[in-house]
């Protein structure tokens, strides 16, 4: 059966994706007075922390490695991001060398503003880092300290992502930048790498501390009301009738924007669903659908991602999966000026 024609009306959705960038973060990034940067010689600190592995991880866990890297990371941040592989290859390169690479998210999430997700799939909380160890494939350690901060406020991590380098009596060795570009071509200077191959060969680390650039830590406690939020909040939830003419003007778009998916009025309001919401206006459900999209099934939800000519970029049926459409609509955004490469980053998370 084609239509559910049983159906007396479908509640229709068309959600502007509304992506206007991501709060910049750049040039260097400064320590928090209230947090300083672990000294180098200083020995590792002890923790306790969730793992995406559903475990908890403890320092004396690592004590059989030679050589022990924390790097803070996160799902939010676009520096992240675009230093993903890189840390990867990290892994790949040392892990049989005697490196044990461990990654820390600092951020919790209640601290994220919403400007802050624009460019990302993701948020930090925990549940979400496994989404993105599993997608990602990530095989190291991934460890959250959003809500205690207790890890990341002993080393004083600043940034993401950020690497603490500490040698075999565990005595911080290395600290700092990953490498000096977040463009991998342009990079001169690979110093978490000069580091660890200093240390692996019992030599002294010639450049022990290195400026910072990314996502600076969101420390609890210390990060205003978003204002999105409160505007969000302060807004009013409408659902207004639409007809095939009206959906045919829609289709064609005009606005340079994006648009996507469907659901209905009690979920729209209960989660203040301030954008444009329609519902048809027509017992000829068939007819209206035609008149957007001939392969709509009827059935809802249904999920469409267009392109400001109308063309479909992404479609499901179903369950909407919020992580593949936020993944697609990245993928054909264009770059973000502070971060050139996400584009075609999110393209690749794609395959």
């Amino acid at each position: 059966m084609k239509r559910l024609h049983s159906l007396t009306t479908t509640a229709l959705l068309l959600c502007a994706a509304g992506l206007s960038g991501c709060a910049a973060h750049t040039g260097e990034v400064q320590p928090d007075s209230s947090h300083p940067v672990l000294s180098i010689g200083a020995p590792a600190p002890d923790f306790s922390l969730p793992g995406v592995d559903g475990k908890t991880h403890t320092l004396s866990e690592y004590s059989g490695s030679k050589l022990l890297a924390f790097v803070f990371d996160c799902n939010h941040c676009s520096t992240s991001h675009l230093y993903e592989s890189r840390i990867h290859k990290l892994y790949d390169d040392y892990h049989d060398k005697g490196l044990t690479l461990v990654a820390v998210s600092p951020d919790n999430p209640a601290s994220i503003h919403y400007d802050q997700l624009a460019y990302s799939d993701a948020n930090d909380s925990l549940l979400e880092m496994q989404d993105r160890a599993t997608d990602r494939h990530i095989a190291f350690p991934y460890l959250y300290d959003g809500d205690a901060q207790s890890l990341t406020a002993k080393l004083g991590a600043a940034a993401a992502p950020q690497i603490f380098v500490f040698d075999q009596a565990r005595r911080l060795r290395y600290e700092g930048r990953i490498d000096d570009n977040e463009i991998p071509d342009k990079v001169k200077s690979e110093d978490a790498r000069n580091a660890i191959d200093a240390l692996l060969a019992d030599k002294p680390v010639e450049i022990a501390t290195t400026p910072l650039a990314g996502c600076p830590t969101i420390w609890n406690g210390k990060i205003p009301p978003d204002p999105a939020l409160a505007q969000i909040n302060a807004e009013t939830v409408n659902v207004n009738p639409t007809t095939p003419e009206l959906l045919k003007k829609l289709r064609g778009n005009g606005t340079g924007k994006l648009e996507a998916r469907p659901d209905v009025f009690a979920f729209l309001k209960k989660n203040q669903a301030t954008s444009v919401n329609y519902l048809f206006a027509s017992d000829d459900t068939a007819a209206v659908q035609d008149s957007f999209d001939t392969q709509m099934s009827g059935a809802v939800p249904y999920t469409l991602l267009l392109a400001p000519n109308g063309d479909v970029l992404y479609q499901e049926q179903g369950e909407i999966s919020m992580d593949r459409l936020r993944r697609n609509i990245l993928a054909n955004l264009p770059d973000d000026k502070n971060h050139p490469g996400m584009q075609a980053y999110w393209a690749s998370t794609l395959k």
